[in-house]
């Protein structure tokens, strides 16, 4: 359960890491990742039930391909804390997008319902959809605060050149 975000930059963002591209790299990513904070915030404060804070990571990735950055933001797997424990990343994903027969119709699962003897239901979780509703609007927000972000920190960056 995570948000992609890809900004493409303008004409002036792309000079700038031509001729700057260490200093501009870093810009933009601390840009990324400070605009990502609050909705990171409030994910946390919604999560369900507060015993499982701890075994979730909640947090904001910042990536570099081919000269796109990329952020994801948002809620992270962890690894099988024992045998029969379920992780928390899991349960929270079964609550928003549902399980078997109850599950989201309109988000895309990877795979099929499979076929189990011994089930205690073929009904499962119903959908709540809780977290397309914490982060509505987020993506949007995001890019804005980190084109200003940008924009205000090339102005400060050029006026640093202009008085060496």
């Amino acid at each position: 359960m995570s948000v992609t975000l890809t900004i493409d930059g303008a004409d002036r963002v792309e000079k700038m890491l031509r001729e700057y591209p260490g200093e501009m790299g870093k810009l933009i990513k601390k840009a990324m990742r400070r605009a990502a904070k609050p909705h990171l915030a409030t994910i946390r404060g919604s999560v369900p039930f507060p015993g499982w804070k701890p075994d979730l990571t909640i947090k904001a990735k910042v990536v570099e391909k081919k000269g796109r950055y990329m952020l994801t933001a948002g809620v992270f797997g962890v690894e099988r804390i024992g045998n029969k424990e379920i992780p928390a990343y899991y349960k929270w994903l079964w609550r928003n997008y549902g399980t078997l027969q109850n599950r989201d119709p309109n988000h895309s699962f990877k795979t099929k319902i499979k076929n189990a003897k011994g089930r205690r239901n073929n009904i499962g979780q119903p959908a709540t959809g809780e977290f397309e509703r914490i982060t509505a609007g987020a993506a949007e927000k995001i890019a804005e605060d980190v084109r200003d972000t940008i924009e205000n920190s090339i102005d400060k960056f050029e006026k640093e050149l202009n008085n060496r």
